[in-house]
């Protein structure tokens, strides 16, 4: 940046709130899409913009959003901004890093140019958003165990059979989100208005990205991309995806082509019986049917995967890394890995593991790094693997009673879904019960 600027080389800048605006899957305005709580920008009554409702055009300028933008210039820890303060702390390539490298190569002038106006007028950024993040509800067909009512329908129908039936999981529910069951999420996503301002920001944008839920059951999807093809404005942009590689239908493959470039990372959490244990109502032969099927479309269509590391996959994860390598030597491409940390529910993520556990987890990464052969040329599966063992080698006691939520959470879901984690993670399971855990 230009020496009048140099307040915007602070370690906390991130270029997102000068150039993205994001919609959770709740229909909330946010500034991030990895914020904690959601990013949620406020108004100033408290309550928070909502699409459908309000105007993008509104929030983007609004009180909150400006103070937000101050701070990252002053070198103030943003709240909300954890995750990434977080991964740096590890030596993982924080989001808001990678976000600036992306956007600094390829729009510095248009940053430069937007951070230093709004620090003349009062923070305001007068074009609009280069980057739409938009997670259009919770409309899914899987059940994750790391995911939410408020990200998979499938799971909200769950929960709420659960909470009906169920005196024991209602007991640890009420235990971790207290005693309002969960909110339906409104079909925000469906509303024409929220869709026209979409369309008519369509030659301003230069990247999008469309999740859920599950984006490609999401008809209105289809027509935006109908819509940025009519309208000419395709060609110049970046489409990003995240699809649980369960619906790979022709007509979606058949928009591809005509983006300027398009990002499809593939949400795997293991192999074969493994994922669809993680992954619930998954079908592993259809996943790897569909996976190998976008590894086939044109070169301007990188194929990516993004495991969330968790208990449950942390001793099987390099299994699924060579499972990546050999697909990408079968198809001829690189295929980038770029690790998701399972940070809620607190009861799978790694870092409540004894050490023995934690421990054979890092040999194994290690003996992975000695064998792969793309370790050392892939920067973003290096620097996953490098942070995750970083991660894990921390020195922490483990937490005995997220680990007994963790025992109870699995027992619980293994006999509602019919499942076993024994009979499909049967190492695992071992080593929690040498630790004393009855899983």
């Amino acid at each position: 940046m230009s020496s009048e600027s140099k307040k915007s080389d602070t370690s906390t800048f991130c270029v997102y709130p000068w150039i993205e605006q994001v919609v959770q899957s709740t229909g909330k305005v946010g500034f991030c899409c990895v914020a904690k709580g959601g990013g949620i920008i406020k108004k100033d009554d408290g309550s928070a913009f909502r699409a459908g409702t309000d105007k993008l055009s509104d929030a983007w300028n609004s009180t909150h959003m400006k103070n937000i933008r101050q701070g990252m210039l002053e070198g103030k820890h943003v709240p909300g901004c954890e995750l990434c303060y977080f991964q740096e702390s590890i030596g993982k390539k924080s989001y808001r890093e990678m976000h600036n490298e992306e956007w600094m190569s390829k729009a510095r002038s248009d940053v430069e140019t937007r951070v230093l106006s709004s620090q003349k007028n009062n923070f305001r950024v007068e074009d609009p958003a280069l980057y739409l993040d938009l997670r259009l509800g919770n409309l899914c067909n899987l059940k994750c165990r790391s995911c939410n009512p408020y990200n998979s329908s499938q799971i909200h129908r769950e929960t709420m059979q659960l909470l009906e039936t169920n005196a024991e999981y209602k007991s640890f529910y009420q235990k971790h989100n207290g005693n309002a069951p969960p909110k339906s999420t409104p079909e925000w996503y469906e509303s024409d208005a929220f869709w026209d301002e979409v369309i008519q920001s369509i030659p301003n944008l230069r990247k999008v990205y469309l999740t859920g839920g599950e984006p490609t059951l999401i008809e209105k999807n289809y027509k935006f991309m109908q819509a940025c093809i009519d309208s000419g404005h395709a060609k110049n942009m970046f489409l990003m995806f995240n699809i649980n590689c369960t619906n790979v239908q022709d007509r979606f493959l058949d928009f591809l082509p005509h983006f300027g470039f398009v990002l499809i990372n593939a949400s795997i959490d293991g192999l074969g019986q493994e994922n669809e244990y993680i992954r619930h109502l998954s079908r592993w032969e259809t996943i790897d049917k569909n996976f190998r099927k976008l590894t086939q479309l044109p070169s301007n269509v990188q194929v990516g995967i993004t495991p969330v590391i968790q208990v449950y996959n942390i001793l099987t994860i390099t299994d699924l890394l060579r499972y990546t390598e050999q697909v990408a030597d079968s198809a001829g491409r690189d295929i980038n890995v770029d690790f998701l940390y399972a940070t809620d529910p607190t009861y799978i993520n790694v870092q409540i593991l004894p050490a023995s556990i934690k421990a054979e987890a890092v040999a194994r990464l290690e003996s992975y790094k000695k064998t792969s052969k793309t370790y050392q040329s892939q920067r973003f599966l290096k620097n996953s693997v490098d942070s995750c063992i970083n991660l894990l080698s921390e020195i922490a006691t483990p937490d005995l009673d997220k680990l007994g939520d963790f025992a109870s959470y699995t027992r619980m879901l293994d006999v509602h879904r019919k499942q076993s984690l024994r009979a499909t993670l049967p190492d695992l399971a071992r080593r929690l019960e040498e630790e004393g855990l009855n899983v």
